[in-house]
């Protein structure tokens, strides 16, 4: 159907009366396509993507040719959903508000309510999410089934791997295999498979490939083909454990965000009337970055919507997150899923290739690095490309094939039939050519200083602009230049931070992770690692590098831990030496070894002292629970202290804050939520490069941002800085021989060959898109009945080769989309030594490229000089510590002003003993020897532990919440039992509405800023809104003279087990003047006749009166406060009530000692 007879206003008529720029050729094809067909549009970064499918909505609406609430727009992240909804609802009510354009405001207006009607804009997961609630009951899903978090899928995984009965075929540690297993079972989800079918082709695989040589030949496969077998059958031990996985989740109602997708196309395709349903409900469907899509989502949307109104937005040439489950299918069989013949795609595609962002010199660079991709997508052949490549920069063509093994470019998948045009810039764009930097370091701190430079004279020409603004009024003033850092990974953030803080440069980590290498958590992780495992030499080496001692004593430090290891030196013994036990141990000033110079400093041995008792109070507190643990890191390391004078704006305070909830986020699951798995989890963070989150704040406008390039796609900055660049460099120094792979002297990419977490190519449904061994073996006519695949390695050789193309063709992706968040200056480069790569490095391939045109302005370019092999690496672990000497000064004024102040209030001879005590152990002696009831708890601890030796018993745990002690005290048997099996709690919808609740107004006591979880029901988020409402005009809060003291903190009393009370707020009662517990309840209250608590209510009162007088008085003990001097109160938010503990404490008869508590735990 044609839009054209029924128009009644043109693009050009809307944009004047919205105030828009009239859309240009391209983007007017888009917006007056037919509504009633698919379509696909490519649109090339800074096209206008967002505003022109916001515009096509509208256009519709406004010529009547569709409802406005039969509109629905699918992105992916709820910032993208909340900008389209927000530009398709403003857009609609300007054009409604003009009188020219009543009938607008007709068709938005419901007859019935009055209110307002607006197109649906949802995530591809929350809609998916919204079928599963729904209809999931039909496939034994429950519509109460929670969604697990990250943290929660480890833990259960690594219970379920830690316990497994059977034996692997692998030695890998616990954490990887949960790590691969989890991994391999993401791919099952996204590529729509079946876990029996998987493990079905995994074995014919298997026996096709092993199939034995001709008689009279050797039978056994070579030792790379026996390990590519091997990893075949390891990967179905994966998939075993994945499947008992599944069922845990199934049995205890647990979702994660692959299933909704996974289960909303399972629903669609079994059950007619669902997509039925859901078909009839729209007529205009905007499907939006559908580049970034899985397998499953393809076939969810084309199975409900194939034939109608799709429009499929993306771009091919910005596919960079196939990690996360996105296939090249999406795009390239858009056309057929949806039922459009091949005869007719040609008219189904639109191009958007004008882009409004970027200036020529740095389109120039963008389409160069993704020109190969252009030539594919032309049909041209793989080894074509390449060798035009090679010509490009002067690299020799390699030695193409194995005879009589295929070649690699048999392998290859078809050529897509999705191009992208070359990007060109808008006329308004074309005053000012940009510029692109070029450079070549010679180190990773050379190269910090060089980004570090190019910002600080961009910065100074931003203050200028921003100081003639002041003088300029509001609408002549100049809108302010913006700058970014993009990094492959935030692990390569510390040193660049560090070089732009030292010139007084505003910097803000930002994206999506980054946490774990905030200088100060990585602290706190160093020392929990060495204090759970004395091994960890890199985590100690940063904490001893971060005291400032010298590398003259640091080698002394490993001569003596040698020198413990083997006292007698013993020749031909090498026993392990641990540097941990020279510092449990240290040798005296002045020691030294044979060859080693001047002995052992002084110096050295009071720092190293200092760090030893600070360890030492860490690994006293050990078995803690974690987010105690981690606090108590925090106070021993003296972070808390460090942190608030620290001149970065406070970040690592809120990173610091944000890790222990991270860590009572962790434990409070109470499924393998031990220190030893809280570490792995880390550790993975660390080497998958995801950095756990970093703690929300409203971005800093007038800082720059680092970030990572997968968090960057979709934003851009005036100035962009790509540091990394580089590739290491062949042993021979010759040029290498892979296509596409300059600089990397290897001729093949492993992927999925050895990577026993990744499903086989050959097993995927989206292999017609990426290289398979099949494909290769066929078109070259290998015969397996006349010989066998073991019998050529060559032809697995030559297959790496085909894995290497297609990887490097991600890697110019990846490029292009950081070079195109560049508006007018683009900074890139590399250097030729990293923090952790031993052997020297080269220029990236795409800088060769570039610098190959002669039209880039070169900002450094010189070889490295010096002997790679002379060049010893620095641990990315320990590069930029904490500087122990500024701390210890800092935190020796503070000590010297404090006891200035004693000495002029009142004499307290405990007080002067502590402050005047050498370490920790000191201070901790002097407190043990006046506190004897501590003494007795810790024999007592001693003697339990002994008990429980004995066979079959039950240990009480080593710490308990308040609520787990009443459940030993009421049900023994009970608790007994969750001890011997725990497992996570089931929580009730109000139970979510209140730790959405409580986790909100942490923040905003903290004064962070909340953001609420994706895919959070809308009538759950209503309610949160209303009880926000309420606190914000309730009477306990700030406004009111309540001062906010601490939040969501934790105190402990050493019991047989030790008693945890974790306080939702202590606030400071302005009535009083003093500290009180302040409990937040989201439950609902029945009330009488009076307006006073009913006495169906009276018995939940009175409980929580209980518990919050225990949390009273393991406050009062942990602090040493008498109980008179804290207050405790219960307040009901819905009702703006204030129930003072008090008030009940004599009618309820509650203990005033702990002792009376818990005579099970004394």
């Amino acid at each position: 159907m044609s839009n054209i007879q029924q128009v009644r206003y043109s693009p050009a008529q809307i944009a004047k009366a919205i105030g828009q720029y009239r859309p240009n050729e391209d983007q007017e094809k888009v917006i007056t396509a037919p509504v009633d067909q698919p379509m696909m549009v490519i649109a090339g970064a800074g096209a206008g993507k967002t505003a022109t499918m916001a515009f096509r909505v509208v256009y519709l609406v406004a010529n009547g040719l569709v409802a406005p609430d039969r509109v629905l727009g699918l992105t992916f992240s709820n910032k993208a959903d909340a900008e389209l909804g927000s530009r398709l609802t403003d857009n609609l009510q300007v054009l409604a508000a003009n009188p020219d354009f009543s009938e607008v405001a007709e068709v938005l207006t419901d007859p019935e309510t009055g209110g307002t009607i607006l197109p649906v804009t949802s995530t591809y997961n929350a809609f998916a999410n919204q079928i599963v609630r729904q209809y999931g009951s039909r496939l034994g899903i429950s519509p109460a089934c929670i969604l697990l978090d990250e943290a929660r899928r480890w833990q259960i995984m690594y219970e379920i791997v830690s316990t497994w009965p059977g034996d692997l075929t692998t030695d890998s540690g616990i954490a990887t295999t949960v790590s691969r297993a989890l991994a391999i079972g993401s791919q099952v989800r996204d590529q729509l498979l079946d876990i029996a079918q998987v493990r079905a082709g995994l074995a014919q695989m298997r026996e096709l490939y092993s199939l034995g040589r001709p008689k009279g030949r050797s039978q056994k496969p070579n030792a790379n083909m026996q390990k590519f077998l091997d990893s075949l059958t390891h990967r179905g031990e994966l998939l075993d454990i994945f499947a008992s996985y599944e069922e845990y989740k199934k049995e205890n109602g647990y979702l994660e965000y692959a299933d909704q997708i996974y289960y909303a196309a399972m629903l669609v395709a079994r059950f007619p009337d669902i997509r039925g349903t859901l078909r009839q409900r729209y007529d205009v469907i905007l499907l939006d970055e559908f580049q970034d899509t899985s397998v499953a989502q393809l076939r969810l949307f084309s199975t409900i919507f194939a034939g109608k109104g799709a429009m499929a937005v993306g771009d091919p040439n910005q596919a960079i997150y196939d990690w996360r489950g996105a296939s090249e299918l999406s795009m390239q069989n858009f056309l057929t899923e949806f039922g459009v013949p091949p005869e007719e795609m040609t008219s189904h595609i639109q191009d958007m290739p004008v882009t409004y962002r970027n200036r020529e010199a740095i389109l120039e660079a963008a389409n160069q690095v993704v020109a190969p991709l252009s030539k594919l997508a032309a049909g041209e052949k793989a080894q074509q490309v390449e060798q035009q490549i090679r010509s490009l920069i002067q690299v020799p063509n390699p030695e193409y094939g194995f005879d009589p093994a295929p070649s690699p470019e048999v392998f290859a998948a078809p050529a897509s039939s999705v191009k992208a045009k070359e990007l060109v810039t808008c006329p308004q764009k074309r005053d000012d050519p940009g510029k692109v930097h070029l450079y070549f370091a010679q180190d990773c701190e050379e190269e910090a200083e060089l980004v570090a430079d190019f910002f600080a004279e961009r910065w100074g020409e931003r203050d200028k602009i921003a100081l003639k603004n002041k003088q300029l009024p509001p609408q002549k003033q100049e809108s302010l230049p913006t700058g970014a850092i993009l990094l492959r990974k935030h692990s390569q953030g510390p040193v660049i931070t560090q070089a732009l803080r030292r010139r007084g440069l505003p910097v803000e980590i930002t994206g999506v992770a980054g946490l774990i290498y905030d200088p100060a958590v990585a602290d706190v992780i160093a020392a929990l690692q060495v204090s759970a495992d004395a091994g960890q030499g890199d985590y100690l080496m940063r904490l001893i590098i971060g005291c400032g001692v010298s590398p003259a004593d640091i080698d002394l430090l490993w001569r003596w831990a040698r020198h413990l290891a083997n006292p007698d030196d013993i020749p031909d013994i090498n026993p392990q030496a641990f540097l941990m036990d020279a510092l449990d141990n240290l040798p005296e000033a002045g020691w030294t070894s044979a060859g080693a110079g001047s002995g052992f400093s002084a110096e050295a041995h009071r720092r190293l002292s200092i760090l030893r008792a600070q360890l030492a109070t860490v690994r006293r507190h050990i078995h803690d629970p974690l987010g105690l643990l981690v606090q108590r890191t925090i106070f021993a390391l003296g972070l808390d202290l460090d942190v608030k004078i620290r001149p970065d704006g406070g970040v690592s305070e809120r990173c610091l804050a944000s890790f222990v909830k991270i860590a009572r986020e962790y434990e409070a699951t109470g499924v393998s939520a031990n220190l030893h798995s809280f570490l792995d989890w880390l550790r993975l963070a660390d080497e998958q490069g995801s950095g756990l989150d970093m703690p929300l704040q409203e971005p800093n406008p007038n800082a720059i941002q680092l970030m990572t390039i997968h968090a960057a796609k979709g934003l851009e900055w005036t100035w962009v800085a790509i540091p990394g660049l580089d590739e290491s460099r062949t042993h021979q120094g010759n040029l290498p021989k892979a296509p596409f792979k300059a600089g990397n002297g290897k001729c093949s990419e492993s992927s999925w060959i050895t990577d026993v977490a990744m499903i086989p190519y050959d097993l995927r449904p989206d292999k017609e898109v990426l290289p398979t061994i099949e494909r290769g073996l066929e078109e070259s006519g290998y015969d397996f009945e006349g010989e066998a695949y073991s019998d050529n390695p060559k032809v697995l050789e030559s297959y790496k080769c085909a894995l290497g193309f297609t990887s490097q063709l991600a890697d110019r992706r990846l490029a292009y989309v950081a070079f195109t968040r560049a508006e007018s200056e683009l900074l890139i480069g590399g250097s030729a030594h990293t923090a952790t790569a031993v052997t020297e490095r080269v220029p990236s391939q795409f800088l060769v490229e570039i610098d190959s045109t002669g039209k880039m302005r070169e900002l450094r370019n010189r070889e490295p000089a010096g002997d790679g092999d002379e060049w010893t690496p620095v641990p990315s672990e320990i590069l930029w510590p904490t500087s122990p000497s500024v701390q210890l000064s800092r935190l020796s004024n503070a000590a010297n002003e404090l006891r200035t102040l004693i000495d002029n209030a009142h004499s307290d001879s405990l007080l002067h003993s502590l402050l005047s005590a050498k370490d920790t152990e000191e201070i901790l002696a002097l407190a043990d020897s006046h506190s004897p009831w501590m003494q007795q708890a810790v024999q007592l601890i001693r003697d339990e532990q002994t008990e429980n030796e004995i066979r079959g018993q039950v240990e009480l745990p080593i710490s308990s919440g308040v609520t787990r002690a009443r459940r030993l005290q009421e049900d023994p048997a009970g608790f007994a039992l969750s001890q011997r099996r725990p497992l996570p709690e089931f929580p009730t919808g109000g139970a979510t509405l209140g730790t959405l609740f409580h986790e909100w107004v942490d923040q905003e006591l903290r004064g962070s800023v909340y953001s609420l979880p994706q895919d959070l029901d809308k009538g759950l988020a209503k309610s949160l809104r209303r009880l926000q409402q309420k606190w914000k005009s309730g009477t306990v809060h700030p406004d009111r003279g309540w001062e906010y003291l601490e939040s969501e903190i934790e105190f402990a009393a050493p019991l047989a087990t030790k008693l945890v009370a974790r306080i939702d707020a202590i606030m400071r009662n302005p009535a009083t003047g003093k500290p009180a517990i302040i409990d937040w309840k989201t439950d609902s209250l029945i009330f009488d006749s009076s307006g006073k608590i009913a006495a169906e209510s009276k018995e939940k009162v009175a409980n929580y009166m209980r518990q919050i007088n225990t949390y009273r008085l393991v406050y009062a003990d942990s602090l040493g406060l008498r109980l008179e001097d804290v207050e405790a109160a219960l307040y009901f938010v819905r009702y703006d009530l204030l129930c003072h503990l008090d008030d009940w404490s004599e009618r309820l008869n509650l203990p005033q000692k702990l002792e009376e508590l818990f005579p099970e735990l004394i």
